[in-house]
């Protein structure tokens, strides 16, 4: 290996050179081609690991380093930022692994299609966001399959970051690829390009496993790999896929080689963990950018006993395992002062079956209310829709509520065993509809076994019942969103022997609601309706044996990627790979599996019994629902003796089963909430008198210029709640903080002078607040001054302002070349009375834009240059006047009679959409005209 053979500070200079290429290379190339470019940072608030070149940035905010961690390791999501950053199960591991001194985690994500076109256009390798180190340095990469529509993403990130695709492929010892989630239920079809799989909870296998290798690399730096994946095969809940060849006569189950049967284990053991202060983060990266549920995330319940019979989730979590109040209260309030959240979300599969779940919404309200921090639930059951709870959610942002009937009529809900009653739904939408909540959104699903039009009749009736509640209670008619998806057999439930409809079936099926909405006239219902495509696909895969690797493999050189996606969705490459190796992709989705038969996935032990699966397949075609274990009796699924576990939960509402436990105060270790001591918030006022107004100069400087105005704003609301600074809030639907920008900065500009206002319900001092929130804002962007001002004064009219621009060029070289005619263009810009451009404006759907003339002329006060070499500008503006556009109009003065003789040239001559690729616009300061 590499780190071997180089000295130490030969070693520390390949790393910083390593690191600045790519640091480099981002900031000054390719953030300025792409879109979003504040997604490829990685310098979140919170984020733990830093770059090698900023030591003192390191030593200041206690950040992990590359050269003072043994093991290095890297999460990967495989899909966009924006979802990423939502994944609840990165963060936790992110946060575990970073805890260890001895151990380096960093991320990584899919980039976008632009992004991706210029690493490879580059021959650049995709890297760790927050180290900047080529993701192929790592020692170990994780992979989150959450779903098996990212698997071709994943092939694409390894091939980005300049590695073999297939694990057989792969010579040197690192990086191990592994991965977790909940695909890896059914890890085969990705079996040729995993090293190992995590199977169950991975919070403590994650550690046991770079303690092994952090051992390995200390005695033996000669290991071979198959000698380490031997290793690491014998830990529990680990697989590794080539120490097992898949029975043909068995349907593909996979058996241990020969040589191995004694030294590895014959079936998988899923990991399960209890939830403790250990998993639930409380800090870790808060992105700039807005993403997926963009929020803090509390668990309050893993695993589900309510035996929904497609959910693959609620069968392979299992047990239930709970927190208490008193922890939620404790977590929530450290993640949020840590994050600046205004929101936090209760996470669980079924979070109405949590079994203190109001004394919960309560005591959470009670401690984060009347700070302006809002409480949002995940789908809720209607048959325990709580209207307190409705209230308690109503608190500080009316927002909407999200019931899952998930079929239309009772008796398909038995199947399912969903166990929900039409007048449950029914009283839950009008409690909704009573509380003051203007939204609803209810998910169904369709292609259900045993499913008839007489089941999408009842979705219908469901709608209409809800659109016509206006009529009748003389209101204002409620916005209902309906979600249809697709049902999918899934590994490890009942329904995984179902066959799956046809995708015509699906279509006709879809065609059918949407023609009842209309024909009914259901204006304020919005169908949203899974493409049938996506989920003939996600059958394949999800109920696939090892020879699906080579069908993702062959997808993936047919041009496959971001398979999620409707608009990416590639089905012909999935058609033509299914060709090239003999599958019909539609008989395999279809495919109706003997009751009982083995599977591929048999050799996961996730705990549940055959007998008790095929159990409840019978019941589902008899129409017979089964009651949650965790409120009755034991119904000996298997989990718990096989495992043995418990399920944990803080009351006990079974009949004598034991394998409940209570937790105890013991375990919680903190003082019990008395909940009949706190007064329900069924209404919460936010300040809105402002007492106290400042006027605050900051900056926004180095990569920050790649995030937005609006990106700008939601850091600071987030680092004045982290600073505990008292904000007034606006009034009505959807209170703000009172601040307000003189000027909102375009992106990509850089600033030494942004003026704003900030309002508050309560004094504090100038100094104080300066220094507070210094303290919660990142290096480059920081509080200059800050100062009172009177109540009544307001920022100053943009028309009545100067603003001082100094300007660097990104192409030194060519414009030292050109200074002269530089400087003519200049003067004849200055010397002429009028200068009439064009000016287009994209609108807001961002596919359209509108044209309009501008007189620039007197907008433009001053244009000097500073320096020849490099060449250095300096514009003073009047009011809102964009640089570029006099920049643009310099550029197309000098060069527009030359013949373009490089590439550079050519760039220059592009219209000013570009100019970011050739100048660098700074702010110096703002002067008032009056």
């Amino acid at each position: 290996m590499q780190e071997t053979i180089l000295k130490n500070n030969e070693m520390q200079h390949f790393l910083d050179t390593q690191e600045k290429n790519t640091y480099y290379n981002l900031v000054n190339n390719l953030l300025l081609k792409v879109q979003k470019p504040g997604q490829y940072l990685g310098i979140e608030w919170g984020h733990l690991v830093g770059r090698e070149a900023e030591v003192k940035v390191q030593e200041k905010n206690n950040l992990k380093s590359w050269t003072d961690t043994r093991i290095h390791a890297a999460l990967i999501y495989p899909d966009l930022y924006e979802l990423g950053m939502a994944n609840f199960g990165t963060k936790i591991l992110y946060q575990i692994i970073n805890s260890h001194k001895d151990f380096l985690c960093d991320r990584a994500y899919a980039p976008m299609k632009d992004m991706e076109e210029l690493l490879r256009k580059n021959n650049f390798p995709l890297w760790g966001w927050e180290s900047f180190q080529p993701l192929n340095r790592f020692d170990l990469l994780g992979v989150s399959l959450s779903y098996e529509l990212s698997y071709t993403n994943v092939l694409n990130i390894l091939e980005l970051s300049g590695l073999e695709v297939l694990s057989k492929d792969r010579k040197s010892l690192f990086p191990l690829i592994f991965a977790g989630g909940p695909a890896t239920f059914n890890p085969e079809p990705m079996a040729d390009f995993i090293d190992f799989f995590i199977v169950g909870d991975g919070e403590e296998v994650i550690i046991e496993v770079l303690e092994l290798i952090k051992n390995e690399k200390q005695n033996d730096l000669n290991t071979a790999k198959d000698e380490l994946l031997l290793k690491i095969a014998q830990i529990s809940g680990i697989y590794v896929p080539k120490f097992y060849t898949p029975n043909p006569n068995e349907n593909y189950l996979p058996k241990p080689v020969p040589d191995l049967e004694n030294k590895i284990p014959k079936k998988i053991t899923k990991r399960v963990v209890s939830l403790t202060d250990l998993n639930q983060p409380i800090s870790g990266p808060v992105p700039y950018l807005s993403s997926v549920q963009d929020r803090q995330t509390m668990e309050i319940r893993r695993g589900c006993d309510r035996g929904c019979r497609f959910c693959q989730p609620g069968y392979v979590y299992l047990p239930v395992r709970e927190r208490t109040p008193e922890q939620l209260v404790k977590l929530s309030t450290e993640a949020l002062k840590n994050t600046g959240y205004d929101e936090y979300s209760l996470l669980s599969l079924s979070a109405s079956d949590y079994t203190q779940l109001h004394e919960a919404a309560l005591s959470l309200n009670n401690a984060h209310a009347e700070k302006g921090i809002s409480l949002s639930m995940p789908s809720q059951r209607a048959d325990r829709f709580d209207l307190k709870i409705a209230n308690e959610l109503n608190t500080v942002r009316k927002s909407g509520i999200t019931l899952a009937p998930e079929a239309g009529t009772e008796r398909l809900r038995e199947v399912i065993n969903k166990g929900l009653k039409e007048e449950d739904i029914k009283k839950a939408i009008e409690n909704v509809y009573d509380s003051g909540f203007n939204r609803v959104k209810l998910y169904f699903m369709i292609g259900l076994p045993t499913e008839t039009f007489s089941d999408l009749d009842g979705i219908i009736e469901l709608l209409r019942w809800t659109s016509n509640l206006s009529k009748i209670k003389n209101k204002r008619p409620l916005d209902i969103t309906c979600t249809i998806s697709t049902f999918v057999p899934k590994a490890f439930t009942p329904f995984q022997w179902f066959s799956q409809n046809t995708k015509e079936e699906f279509q006709e099926k879809i065609n059918y609601l949407k023609q009842k909405v209309k024909e009914y006239r259901l204006r304020n219902v919005k169908l949203n309706c899974t493409d049938p495509k996506i989920a003939l696909l996600e059958a394949v895969l999800s109920r696939g044996d090892r020879r699906m690797s080579e069908l993702v493999y062959k997808a993936y050189r047919n041009g496959a990627k971001f398979d999620a996606w409707d608009e990416c969705l590639n089905m012909e490459a999935w058609q033509l790979a299914g060709n090239e190796i003999g599958l019909d992709l539609h008989c395999e989705a279809t495919r109706h599996r003997e009751v009982g038969s083995l599977s591929p996935w048999d050799v996961i032990d996730s705990g549940l019994l055959n007998k008790f699966l095929i159990e409840e397949y019978n019941k589902a075609v008899k129409v017979s629902e089964t009651a949650p274990c965790t409120e009755n009796s034991c119904h000996a699924c298997g989990v718990c003796f096989e495992l043995g576990v418990l399920n944990e939960v803080t009351v006990d509402r079974s009949k004598n089963n034991k394998f409940v436990k209570t937790i105890s105060q013991a375990t919680v270790n903190s003082k019990p909430i008395s909940h009949d001591k706190l007064p329900s918030i069924s209404k919460t006022s936010l300040p809105v008198k402002t007492v106290q107004k400042i006027e605050i100069v900051h900056t926004k400087n180095s990569a920050l210029r790649f995030i937005s105005h609006l990106d700008i704003q939601r850091l600071f609301e987030r680092a004045l709640r982290r600073a505990e600074i008292p904000i007034s809030f606006s009034e009505g639907f959807n209170p703000r903080p009172k601040m307000q920008w003189l000027m909102p900065l375009p992106l990509y500009y850089e600033s030494d002078h942004e003026l704003m206002h900030l309002e508050l319900s309560g004094l504090v001092k100038d100094l104080d607040l300066q220094v507070l929130l210094n303290k919660q804002l990142p290096e480059e962007i920081q509080v200059r001054t800050a100062k009172n001002v009177d109540l009544r004064e307001n920022l100053p009219n943009i028309e009545n302002v100067k603003v001082l621009y100094k300007v660097l060029t990104c192409n030194p070289v060519l414009w030292e070349k050109y200074i002269c005619e530089a400087k003519t263009a200049i003067d004849s810009f200055l010397a002429q009375n009028s200068l009439i451009l064009k000016v287009f404006k994209k609108h807001q759907d961002k596919k359209n834009q509108s044209e309009k003339q501008l007189d620039i002329r007197p907008l433009v006060e001053r244009i000097t240059i500073l320096n020849s070499n490099p060449f250095e500008l300096e514009l003073l503006l009047i009011g809102n006047t964009r640089a570029e556009l006099v920049l643009d109009f310099i550029t197309k003065q000098v060069l527009g009679s030359e013949k373009t003789e490089t590439e550079n040239v050519e760039n220059l001559q592009n219209n000013f959409f570009q100019w970011q690729e050739n100048w660098k616009i700074k702010k110096e300061t703002v002067i008032n005209r009056s």
